[in-house]
């Protein structure tokens, strides 16, 4: 699977919600109905694991050699404050 499919739009997205551009909800409706996707992007990086996203990124970006491929700030920020995934009962997302 190709890295635009899977971590694209919630990179991009993460950026969005990081600097108050978006609410993630408008960016999750978008990808699903604009893009087709059958899964918001937050909540499949929830059901992935939001440390998971962002380990896959970082050996994207080493691998690649493509600093735009790192994972946006506020992914740290989710994973520090324990923010994890549906698991752990919250990721983007409250479950």
């Amino acid at each position: 699977m190709h890295y635009h499919t899977l971590f694209a739009p919630n990179k991009r997205g993460c950026r969005l919600v990081q600097y108050k551009i978006a609410l993630k909800e408008d960016i999750d409706m978008d990808v699903k109905l604009r893009l087709k996707h059958p899964i918001d992007p937050s909540k499949l990086a929830d059901f992935i694991g939001l440390d998971a996203c962002a380990s896959i990124l970082e050996i994207l970006s080493d691998d690649l050699q493509n600093n735009n491929i790192k994972p946006a700030d506020l992914l740290y920020k989710k994973i520090n404050e324990g923010k994890l995934d549906y698991k752990s009962k919250c990721g983007f997302y409250n479950y």
